[in-house]
């Protein structure tokens, strides 16, 4: 053995002792410089001698742009015998790559747009070595009832909101619903449309627990009912609770949410609408130049009142502040994510951004739609089970914009974001 490969020898045992000792999320090293290695990089050696050799090399993971967490894809993707499990290759493959480790470049594979890293395959799923970093803005609120977890940050004059959509499956302590949370999830589209206005239940983003599982980020759907822990009043003539209406809601009630937190009413998202899009610098990809392609260049206070089922906001297709809450991390309808920035432009949620998924219903709205409740009840004054309704807000992919609605009835299944209560 030359002297030469003694040395590298001498370097990578000293490198993989180091990777022990200081546990794999810490495992990355540069020798011969300060500078951090490069994306991937074990082990990365960087050397500027003028009067020898120079290197700046190092020991790298395999590259790897994942498409699924719970897949080896794209290893064995469009593989029919892997993905019936033929002959029990899923199962076999799945049990003989326990411990591969790559470096992934797909910043999306978790739904978050910042996954880029280290991961390993468990068996089952791929795992990353090291949590995402949060912003100094971003913390984390975990859920005494679930131990579930939900990023949250202020929003200026509009308070503070979750990064996350709710999902839990019980009303917390402190609150004393006028319902029963049906914890039996509704099972398809079919099923959601013989719905009744008062009825109070819940489903998963695609009717699957399985996509739900994989990204429990996107949350559960609520009824109205469900979500607020409020009786659909349908006999109440004109109980109209919007922003500017005769009994405006000024601060949602609790519902679903934790304890210390709320269903913020209309009149709270257009605060939070009007927040993000007059500095929509401050939680998206946009810079203060792109701002100056809003039009308006400043939220309309008119549009607080406006006419329900109309979009508000920019009318430039390309900038507006329902792109500036979208996440670009988009779940496609055959279960792979993409990054779509042309059309997400939300600061990911460790970020700092709103970070709204597009995904409703089955798969075949995916990258569609993203839909919430708020707690501000609607009647127009009709009678009978179709008339209850409720305000709630619809951003879609193809608009810039955000649309104000009251049509949908309380039987539809939406998102729900918690506001902190005092905020």
């Amino acid at each position: 053995m030359n002297i030469f490969k003694k040395t590298i020898t001498k370097i990578l045992a000293s490198f993989f002792m180091l990777a022990a000792n200081t546990g794999l999320s810490l495992a990355q090293v540069t020798i011969g410089s300060d500078i951090p290695p490069v994306g991937g990089a074990l082990l990365d050696l960087k050397e500027d001698d003028q009067a020898g050799s120079n290197s700046s090399k190092g020991l790298l993971l395999p590259l790897v742009n994942l498409t699924s967490l719970t897949n080896l894809y794209p290893m064995f993707e469009g593989d029919p015998d892997y993905l019936e499990n033929i002959d029990n290759q899923r199962t076999d493959e799945n049990a003989s790559h326990i411990g591969l480790m790559v470096y992934n470049t797909n910043s999306c594979i978790n739904l978050y747009g910042k996954d880029a890293g280290v991961y390993i395959w468990n068996g089952s799923m791929w795992q990353p070595v090291s949590d995402s970093k949060l912003a100094p803005n971003v913390s984390v609120f975990v859920d005494t009832r679930d131990g579930q977890e939900y990023r949250y940050r202020s929003f200026g004059d509009a308070g503070v909101w979750m990064l996350d959509n709710m999902r839990a499956q019980a009303y917390d302590t402190d609150f004393t619903p006028a319902v029963t949370l049906n914890l039996i999830p509704v099972s398809s589209e079919p099923q959601a449309n013989s719905l009744g206005n008062g009825e109070s239940r819940i489903a998963y983003p695609n009717y699957s627990q399985d996509a739900y599982n994989s990204y429990p980020q996107l949350g559960l759907r609520y009824t109205w009912v469900a979500a607020t822990g409020r009786n659909s009043p349908i006999n109440i003539t004109n109980l109209n609770e919007g922003d500017g209406d005769s009994q405006q809601l000024n601060v949602g009630g609790q519902g679903i949410c934790p304890n210390g937190w709320h269903v913020p009413s209309d009149a709270e998202w257009n605060k939070l609408e009007q927040e993000i899009y007059n500095n929509a610098q401050a939680y998206s990809s946009y810079t203060s130049s792109d701002r100056n392609d809003f039009n308006p260049s400043a939220w309309q206070t008119s549009w607080n009142t406006t006419e329900t089922q109309v979009s508000r906001g920019s009318s430039n297709s390309n900038y507006g502040h329902a792109l500036a809450m979208f996440n670009s991390c988009i779940l496609q309808s055959d279960g792979t994510i993409v990054n779509n920035t042309a059309i997400g432009k939300s600061l990911s949620a460790p970020d700092g951004g709103f970070n709204v998924s597009l995904v409703f219903g089955d798969y075949a709205e995916t990258n569609k739609t993203g839909l919430y409740w708020t707690a501000s009840y609607f009647h127009g004054g009709s009678t009978g089970d179709n008339q209850g309704n409720a305000y709630s807000r619809y951003l879609y992919s193809t608009n810039s914009s955000q649309t104000r609605k009251v049509n949908p009835t309380t039987k539809n299944l939406f998102y729900v974001r918690c506001k902190q209560n005092g905020t």
